[in-house]
């Protein structure tokens, strides 16, 4: 390795103290949750992008309707269940909306910032 590689990774790593690393660790945390807590600040079954909010409880959401609908026999047919998790949520439960432009858009800052900070 070159010597001027090593001595700024060595510089780097003199930065890294503990209390440096727990700040941007907090730091970080607190900007991802916050995303994610903007992203479901909406009203209804959708987040700003159009996907489900918690989609991982969908057939806990289908169960419960079941038991609202008082319809036992639903219970242990799967393409009943389907079709009213189709029916609650207004889309197919397998459809994802797409996110190509916010996910472009992420990777060009990610790389805007690499290269803001490979030049400084």
């Amino acid at each position: 390795m070159p010597k001027a590689l090593i001595q700024n990774l060595r510089g780097f790593a003199a930065d890294l103290t503990r209390k440096r690393v727990r700040g941007h660790a907090v730091l970080l945390g607190l900007v991802l949750w916050g995303a994610y807590a903007i992203n479901i600040a909406t009203p209804g079954l959708k987040d700003r992008e159009g996907q489900l909010k918690g989609a991982d409880f969908l057939h806990f959401y289908v169960l419960g309707n079941i038991a609202r609908l008082h319809d036992a026999s639903m219970l242990y047919d799967a393409s009943l269940q389907s079709a009213l998790a189709k029916q609650l949520i207004g889309q197919d439960p397998g459809h994802r909306a797409p996110v190509v432009v916010l996910k472009q858009k992420v990777c060009q800052g990610f790389v805007d910032a690499c290269r803001t900070l490979a030049n400084t």
